[in-house]
């Protein structure tokens, strides 16, 4: 219902407002199925919100990480520029990357560089769906990212999953993947089928 909200020419606001609880719910649900939890993965997760957001008051504030950009009004409340929806943004999607790389038998750097390639792959779906929206604008000629914003969005990315495998996490999650996936088919429908 979400996507065929979003993919009419004048969206309901609902619809757009309704995005950081999606993120949350979505969060809440993939944590409810985790099991055999240990510390180790509980410092990770904190330090992924707490990296989430520096990541992002950085490249807001300085324009050298990703490119010259800011965020709207549309995710909610702002600290420094950045909606803290953000940190559960990078949240989520590293955690169902996380665990959708463990099926692949490989080892963690290869595991993580084809994570790091999926994320920077979703990045180039989400961004017309966000700059469409209003959820953040690029300060550019053609209002689009720069090339400089993927290349962050994969080493940043290939950072956090290498530790995501170093620490070497004993959980597992069916419900991470089916979040990915879930990510992806989303933003790929809105791409395929929206009327903007």
């Amino acid at each position: 219902m979400g996507a065929l909200g979003l993919i009419q020419k004048q969206p309901d606001p609902l619809f757009i407002t309704l995005i950081p609880f999606i993120i949350l719910i979505s969060i809440a649900v993939m944590l409810t199925t985790f099991r055999n939890w240990d510390m180790r993965f509980i410092y990770y997760l904190v330090f992924l919100l707490f990296a989430g957001y520096a990541v992002e008051y950085y490249g807001v504030s300085t324009k050298k990480l990703f490119g010259d950009y800011s965020y709207g009004d549309a995710l909610g409340w702002k600290v420094g520029g950045v909606p803290l929806i953000m940190s559960f943004m990078w949240f989520m999607l590293i955690i169902s990357a996380g665990f959708t790389i463990r099926t692949f038998k490989s080892n963690a750097i290869i595991r993580s560089l084809i994570g790091a390639g999926a994320l920077m792959l979703l990045d180039m779906i989400i961004e017309p769906f966000a700059v469409h929206f209003g959820l953040w604008e690029w300060k550019t000629e053609n209002g689009l990212p720069p090339n400089q914003n993927f290349y962050a969005w994969f080493l940043l990315s290939f950072g956090f999953l290498l530790l995501f495998n170093l620490i070497r996490v004993k959980l597992r999650s069916d419900m991470g993947i089916l979040v990915f996936l879930l990510n992806i088919a989303f933003f790929l429908f809105f791409v395929l089928f929206s009327r903007y």
